[in-house]
């Protein structure tokens, strides 16, 4: 198989695959669960197949033959395997690490040997913990599912949006209404206090008249003569004056209550006419004056020679 040229990553990973047999995609299913669960793809293949295209690009930089290339990936492959992806101790690994490098020797240079020892330590033994956490923990699959209940709500209250109107017309009405509640409220209390002045006069009507009737009644028996005869006495005067001045009160409490509700709505009716002129769009003015002719732009008739 033809080694893959640096730069081209999908025919590196697909080469690294087929020499170790880790897949280089992810399955479906991990990327189904991964994507509800709104996770970054991180799987434990995905991981050492990055690993090992940075030990390819690595050897390749380094100038090594295409036949030992293969052999550095899959002893690099080996030691990540055996350490890393087991969760054994980092002292372990670095154990492993000279050990196994040692048999390197015989077949790549001392320059490369070093240049290999600073790319294992800077590359897998500096993050070993972390590697090793990657591929000994497997993430716990998010199975949480999310139900959405579309429910048609239909409520009567609710105008239809070809009765809607602007802001403006809203706000003024709503400032008529309040007006029309504050007049409402007036012309209540103007009627109640004409009918408690109301009920009283008529209380002291009323006891005016039966003091009036118990008198010509009381008249009637000591003189023993009919109604019409009786001599009206001072106090039966008095009686019928206080009769007809409670009268006078009756009549001009409901004057006065009348006159009260008249002008109130009248007070309201101008209220609610100034609003209206307040909100009122000012209209573009027309210019009637006629425009000035420019001077000299007549002709003056010519003089006849």
């Amino acid at each position: 198989m033809d080694h893959p040229v640096v730069g081209d990553d999908e025919a590196m990973k697909s080469w690294i695959s087929n020499l170790t047999n880790v897949p280089a995609t992810i399955s479906e299913e991990e990327l189904m669960a991964h994507t509800y669960s709104g996770c970054t793809v991180i799987s434990k293949d995905t991981l050492l197949i990055d690993l090992l295209c940075s030990c390819y690009k690595f050897v390749y930089n380094e100038g090594v033959h295409k036949g030992l290339l293969k052999e550095y990936v899959l002893f690099y492959f080996d030691l990540i395997s055996d350490t890393a992806c087991k969760g054994l101790p980092l002292e372990f690994a670095v154990t492993q690490l000279k050990e196994r490098h040692t048999k390197l020797n015989c077949h790549f240079t001392t320059m490369f040997l070093k240049a290999s020892i600073d790319f294992i330590l800077m590359n897998l033994i500096q993050h070993y913990h972390l590697f090793m956490f990657a591929m000994c923990h497997e993430r716990e699959k998010d199975e949480r599912k999310d139900s959405v209940k579309v429910v048609s709500v239909h409520d009567d209250n609710i105008s239809p949006l070809s009765t809607a109107i602007d802001i403006d017309t809203w706000n003024l009405q709503q400032s008529i209404n309040q007006l029309e509640e504050s007049n409402k409220s007036n012309q209540e209390e103007i009627v109640r206090t004409v009918s408690e002045s109301a009920g009283q006069l008529e209380s002291e009507l009323n006891s005016y008249l039966e003091s009036l009737t118990a008198r010509m009644e009381a008249s009637e028996e000591s003189t023993a003569v009919t109604p019409d005869q009786v001599e009206p006495t001072e106090g039966i005067k008095n009686l019928i004056a206080n009769i007809v001045t409670v009268h006078a009160k009756i009549t001009n409490n409901q004057l006065e209550g009348a006159v009260a509700r008249s002008k109130q709505l009248i007070q309201h009716e101008m209220a609610v006419n100034a609003l209206k002129r307040s909100n009122q769009k000012p209209t573009n003015e027309v210019n009637l004056k006629p425009s000035r002719a420019k001077r000299g732009s007549a002709k003056s008739p010519a003089k006849k020679k």
